[in-house]
């Protein structure tokens, strides 16, 4: 029996059913966590990893992803993915890093395109941001990962879990991603990989100051076969970044560009297919101080264009073009109100453009105000926000949100979360016509609430331990589908009339980067719908049910060298689980860094998005060379 055929069990009862379901899952990983310690550490878990103990701090960092204030993201999930975890992970691109992060769901069609969901919404209902500016595609999710960052850029990944409509407006249902890339940075690298399938990767990056301006940039090219006909592909990119100051603030400039040509064999159905896209982005921002008031004005473009071709070797068969643009200005001021409390608000502004074959001339605009406040109350910390979104053809939208965090001891800390979020449709759902696929013109907005509450624990030898359990409750949910028993019949956008998506998540750190690290994380997720009988969801209502992920990582020749094992553990709605195992071993010698990473290691076989077999095992050797300061 799947998920979507209960009538409405307990939480508990449905974690019950799953763990005793994947008895052969939990002792596999157990196998693997206890063979990493034998084979790599020789030694037990508590003696590698000592015995110190954190207390627990709340958070002061501005995580841009998560608020637009510091300490504003203490009451909410939020995995940070950092420059030096990226560089050892067994991973070629931002997206695939994303995509081990708990609550995170790639579904990958091949390196060149892949979907990205968080707690069980839809592609369409995640944001997408660089540097905190909006690269979320207004004519399909598909193509929300095109980003211009390589991975050489990045300073961080922040993932934020939930709700965020009253941080950032539309499409943040099931959370965030933010993109932050490297400044104020002398040196540079080039690395150069390649591996199975025939790819080969090239690329490099470098800092420089330049009279009092900072200036950054990166570029990668990567190419391969594919790992099935008609799936090779081409991905150039290019990013970069340059500040300094102007008056009492900081001016910085932003701009990028990336080029990905795929073969499109059954991404969007039985069709050897072909795609071009091409994605260019640029903003200019401003920070500094006016009177009391501490100021971010910014304005920012971004184009995307798909070339689509239905039959590879027939181009004029059927052929779509579609030239995507977004022009936005936004300003946002922040203020100490003493006594603890700091408030931001301001306003934004995004005109979306569309010109296609398939799709029509399609513009329209979207206008926004916004507020958030921190407040101390003792030692509870409470971060309460509120948003009034207008877009063109939809009625307007209020998305308050309110978090709270309370320390309960020096290790321990309590969050409670809610929130609501919303979706408009895209012009691909609205508008889309092939021979597999039809839009609907007149779906109305997807609307939810959430809440959640979750107990942050910090335990001896440097453990970290996260529960969150939460709730989200969607009305007018969009979706492609078509009925299960016509597997020829066209998929059709609908507005499902509700959806409950009940959760639990677990994770856990232990040790540190230059010894001995162990990380982890399961969820579980529960998914009821009002949908009408006898049709097949392709995509918003099979999410992951279950994932359970561990990662070891052990430095060794004096941290000159690492060896790190990651293996997962999945289930999707209507599928058989799949499990998955990488590996990355590096060894610092005079050159730089030379490393040998395997994914799939098992060979494991599943379908990937386009129900085609997915990629099997592959190993890379690659080669990063540091220089400069």
């Amino acid at each position: 029996m799947t998920f979507l055929e209960r009538s409405g069990p307990s939480l508990l009862a449905a974690v019950s059913e799953l763990v005793t379901n994947t008895d052969s899952v939990w002792r596999s990983v157990l196998w693997i966590a206890r063979l990493s310690f034998v084979l790599l550490f020789g030694v037990p878990p508590a003696q590698a990893l000592g015995q110190q103990v954190h207390t627990f701090e709340l958070d002061t960092l501005l995580v841009t992803g998560a608020s637009r204030l510091p300490g504003g993201a203490a009451g909410r999930v939020v995995s940070i993915v950092d420059r030096e975890a990226l560089l050892r992970q067994p991973v070629g691109s931002v997206s695939e890093a994303v995509g081990w992060v708990m609550g995170a769901d790639l579904q990958v069609r091949s390196p060149a395109q892949a979907d990205l969901s968080l707690r069980g919404a839809s592609y369409e209902g995640v944001l997408v941001l660089v540097d905190g500016v909006r690269m979320s595609d207004p004519q399909t999710g598909h193509f929300d990962l095109d980003t211009t960052v390589p991975l050489e850029r990045v300073e961080r990944i922040e993932v934020l879990l939930g709700p965020a409509s009253a941080q950032f407006g539309a499409d943040a249902v099931g959370g965030v991603v933010n993109i932050v890339t490297r400044k104020e940075w002398a040196g540079g690298e080039i690395r150069m990989e390649g591996g199975a399938f025939g790819r080969l990767t090239l690329a490099g990056s470098g800092g420089a100051d330049l009279g009092g301006w900072d200036v950054t940039a990166g570029a990668e090219s990567t190419e391969s076969d594919g790992h099935r006909e008609g799936t090779d592909y081409e991905v150039v990119l290019f990013d970069g970044r340059a500040g300094g100051p102007l008056g009492e603030g900081r001016l910085e400039f932003s701009f990028g560009h990336g080029r990905r040509n795929f073969g499109a064999a059954d991404f969007y159905g039985p069709f050897p297919a072909y795609e071009r896209t091409r994605t260019s982005f640029g903003a200019v921002r401003w920070m500094g101080p006016a009177g009391p008031l501490d100021l971010t004005t910014q304005v920012s473009t971004r184009r995307h264009t798909d070339d689509f071709i239905l039959r590879r070797d027939d181009p004029d068969f059927y052929r779509n073009n579609h030239v995507s643009d977004q022009v936005g200005a936004d300003v946002t001021a922040r203020i100490d109100l003493g006594e603890g409390r700091l408030l931001a608000f301001g306003s934004e502004w995004i005109r979306e453009m569309l010109e296609s074959n398939a799709l029509g001339e399609r513009e329209q605009d979207r206008l926004a105000a916004f507020a958030e406040i921190t407040t101390p109350l003792g030692p509870v910390l409470a971060t309460t926000g509120m948003r009034v979104d207008r877009r063109e053809g939809f009625e307007t939208f209020l998305s308050p949100s309110v978090s709270v965090s309370v320390p309960a001891g020096e290790q321990v800390r309590l969050r409670a979360q809610a929130g609501r979020a919303f979706r408009t449709p895209s012009w691909t759902e609205r508008y889309y016509e092939d021979p597999a696929n039809i839009g609907t013109p007149d779906l109305q907005g997807e609307k939810s609430w959430s809440v959640e509450g979750g107990v942050d624990v910090v335990l001896p030898a440097s453990a970290v331990v996260r529960a969150t359990a939460f709730r989200r409750k969607s009305d007018d949910l969009i979706d492609w589908a078509r009925d299960a028993d016509d597997d020829e019949a066209p998929w059709r956008t609908r507005n499902v009339e509700s959806a409950t998506f009940r959760g639990l998540e677990l994770s856990g750190t232990m040790g540190s980067m230059q010894t001995v690290l162990l990380t982890g994380h399961a969820s579980w997720l529960d998914v009821e719908t009002s949908e009408a009988p006898g049709l097949a969801s392709k995509s918003t209502l099979r999410p992951l049910t279950r994932t359970l992920s561990l990662a070891v990582q052990r430095a060794f020749l004096a941290d000159r060298g690492y060896v790190r094992l990651q293996a997962r553990d999945r289930t999707r709605v209507g599928e058989d689980g799949v499990f998955l195992l990488d590996v990355r071993v590096g060894v610092t010698l005079a050159v730089g860094e030379l490393y040998l990473g395997a994914t799939n290691l098992t060979d494991a076989t599943y379908a990937d998005l386009s129900g085609q077999p997915a990629e099997g095992r592959a190993v890379s050797l690659g080669l990063r060379t540091l220089f400069g300061s």
